[in-house]
């Protein structure tokens, strides 16, 4: 199993090497706000075409992901059709 670990992309969407695992271990966005998360969201729908999984650990620049955890689940639902966004523990969601 191949695991590809990534951090402090902060908006961006980097091209990555293919895997099993895509893990996200913080900082997706600047400021952590909505339109923010719903662009890394929309990133990470897209990265499941190479991952079987994506498991996102929000950073300190993340803080949606713990003031509004049901806003932060809400982009990955709606991009995917399906309810797969869920908190794993406060602060880790599974996308």
């Amino acid at each position: 199993m191949r695991f590809v670990a990534i951090s402090d992309t902060h908006t961006s969407q980097p091209d990555l090497p293919e895997g099993d695992v895509l893990l996200h271990t913080g900082d997706l966005t600047y400021r952590g706000n909505l339109p923010e998360v719903t662009r890394a969201a929309s990133w990470l729908e897209e990265q499941k075409k190479k991952y079987r999984h994506v498991i996102v650990i929000a950073g300190n620049h993340d803080w949606l992901f713990q003031k509004e955890p049901s806003l932060v689940s809400a982009p990955a639902q709606a991009l995917s059709g399906i309810n797969e966004g869920y908190p794993l523990t406060k602060g880790h969601y599974r996308v």
